[in-house]
């Protein structure tokens, strides 16, 4: 009768003390506070902070990681292009991120469209200007681009750069 006796008791400090190492992170304060302050950091718009994988958090604080990873990847690809344009000149930069998934690439295409938005008319612009500057009035700013009607400040600067060509031609027409 000893053995079973000895036996549990084996048993019962084993589990107490298994149970007395083991750290949840959602009864660890110390864990969670630290989850709650990179959290806060990172809706704050720090993209460098991230949690020791090995502080009782396990897979939340590799998932983490990785979610900061991506919000830094596109913050740098957002950067990329704001330096190809601004600094460089290079209008025709877009986002390129072939690792970023679901609204991701949403959000990329969203840039990259508002991008192309901007550059197409400006070019268009260039090329007519370039035109008159070399004497050929016959090239006009394209209000329809792809099947749809330029708008807004753009269509305003068409519809003008138009109208100095028409006024160029009758200049011309009259001398």
């Amino acid at each position: 009768m000893d053995m079973p006796n000895e036996f549990t008791k084996k048993i019962a400090t084993e589990i107490e003390e298994n149970f007395q190492n083991f750290q949840s992170p959602i009864t660890s304060s110390e864990s969670l506070q630290k989850l709650i302050d990179a959290i806060a950091a990172v809706r704050d718009g720090d993209f460098t902070v991230r949690l020791e994988e090995n502080n009782g958090l396990g897979e939340i604080a590799t998932v983490f990681n990785q979610m900061v990873n991506v919000n830094q990847q596109f913050a740098n690809e957002l950067i990329r292009i704001r330096q190809g344009v601004v600094e460089e000149g290079k209008v025709n930069k877009q986002v390129v991120d072939k690792e970023l998934k679901g609204s991701w690439t949403t959000s990329i295409d969203a840039v990259n469209e508002m991008v192309n938005s901007l550059v197409n008319p400006t070019i268009e612009m260039a090329r007519v200007l370039h035109a008159v500057s070399k004497g050929d009035l016959s090239q006009k700013f394209a209000l329809e681009a792809e099947g749809k009607q330029v708008k807004g400040l753009f269509r305003r600067i068409g519809t003008t750069l138009n109208k100095m060509v028409d006024q160029l031609n009758a200049f011309a027409s009259e001398v």
